[in-house]
């Protein structure tokens, strides 16, 4: 080892001693959002949300009726979509006149409802996707959707998926005002990933929406609470969550930033060789289910980025003959591994080339019952199998000897669903 070597290493020792009093100072003080691990969850803080968001709660209630409501439909109006990097980005009351509400005035009849339902996790077609957040209220024909994203992005036209095939066309919603909020850490404009565009594209149906506006919501909510017992309860929650969300989100704790930049400064060199010495997690996670697949599967390889891999083995390519490199549809069949709102999972699905329910090929459908999967109410996709390798809470730091086993064992399990299927499709 170099003189140079050594310096380095005593260097990573001493980082890792200050990163470790920066994690005491950090989690000094109590906090009931950071006890629950809620911090990065977006599901934890969807259904805090959610509440806040209910006129009237059916369970515990926050005793604030329809004033977090009203005040989050004000800002929806109000907020400043500051981050346009493109001249034909819209903002937020251009996107609500086009969907029919121009002002305060037509979400009156959803503030007077007393049929209010605020859902998290809300499945309606495809059990696959699930929407964050859901407000509907059947006497003021309305429903909201909101996609809450406090750290991952959309994926697979996810938004167009939520507003064109699970909403719009949905018979029991014709009529009704129909609001779409894309909210993020910093209020980020929406684009999604389009195949036939091979890049991101914006969507341009999606309200954005910021956690510090949430912010500014919860902090004049709680300038109002009383002192009653239930209100300081409330008033104290309230201020974890924003400690919370300011800490772990916002990064706006200006002494731990303050902290965090001085150890930057200082180590440099030895933070500049950590990135060179560990790869992107995500890569060697592709790379581990790449080698396993070539195992089990003769495969072709159709798309390889640095966060999917989509492939289809030899016998199903055969199965759809031509159909597979058709103009009408490059991949009427794919599977692939990707990270979806944290896991890691894999999936194999149909893709319907225009959207339509009636779209499927012949063969398509043929493929599908074969695997006992019906394509009927299926529009853009259709899945057939899928399967969780690595969940998001284990998928996170290095990869590790372990989570390769893990991987390798879903792999497998995968593996010998997708061989029966291939069996089927052999007989047929």
């Amino acid at each position: 080892m170099t003189r140079e070597e050594q310096l380095l290493l005593q260097g990573l020792v001493s980082l890792e001693e200050k990163l470790q009093q920066l994690k005491i100072h950090k989690n000094k003080s109590i906090n009931i959002f950071a006890a629950v691990g809620m911090s990065r969850q977006e599901v934890k803080h969807s259904a805090f949300l959610a509440w806040l968001l209910t006129p009237f709660a059916s369970g515990v209630q926050h005793g604030m009726g329809n004033k977090f409501l009203k005040h989050w439909l004000e800002l929806l109006f109000m907020h400043p979509n500051t981050d346009q990097p493109e001249p034909e980005l819209k903002s937020n009351r251009q996107i609500l006149s086009g969907a029919g509400i121009s002002s305060m005035d037509d979400f009156a009849p959803l503030l007077s409802a007393s049929d209010v339902v605020v859902e998290t996790e809300r499945v309606i077609l495809d059990p696959e996707s699930r929407i964050d957040i859901m407000i509907t209220s059947k006497s003021a024909q309305t429903v909201i959707v909101i996609e809450n994203k406090v750290g991952t992005t959309t994926h697979d036209e996810q938004l167009t998926r939520y507003e064109q095939k699970e909403v719009n066309q949905n018979a029991a919603w014709n009529g009704w005002k129909k609001v779409f909020v894309y909210l993020t850490p910093f209020g980020d404009h929406p684009y999604e990933y389009r195949a036939e565009a091979e890049r991101d594209v914006y969507n341009p149906s999606w309200c954005v929406y910021s956690y510090g506006t949430i912010l500014q919501i919860v902090r004049e909510m709680r300038a109002e609470l009383g002192k009653s017992r239930a209100q300081t309860k409330l008033k104290l929650l309230m201020e974890d969550y924003i400690q919370m969300v300011n800490s772990e989100i916002l990064q706006r704790n200006g002494e731990l930033r303050s902290a965090c930049k001085r150890i930057v400064r200082q180590y440099r060199a030895e933070l500049e060789l950590l990135a060179a010495y560990t790869k992107d997690n995500l890569s060697e996670i592709l790379d581990c289910c790449n080698g396993k697949l070539e195992q089990i599967f003769d495969m072709v390889v159709l798309n390889r980025t640095e966060y999917r891999l989509e492939f289809v083995t030899k016998k199903i390519a055969q199965f759809f003959g031509e159909e597979l490199c058709s103009d009408r549809s490059p991949y009427p069949v794919c599977i692939r591994i990707a990270a979806m709102k944290g896991d890691i999972d894999i999936t194999l699905f149909l893709e319907n080339a225009n959207g339509l329910e009636g779209g499927w090929t012949e063969r398509q459908r043929q493929f599908a019952s074969l695997a006992g999967v019906n394509t009927a109410g299926k529009n853009k996709y259709c899945t057939i199998l899928r399967k969780v390798l690595l969940p998001e809470q284990v998928r996170q730091g290095e990869f590790t000897e372990e989570q390769k086993l893990l991987l390798e064992a879903g792999l497998e399990s995968f593996g010998q669903m997708l061989l029966r299927i291939e069996e089927r499709l052999s007989r047929s």
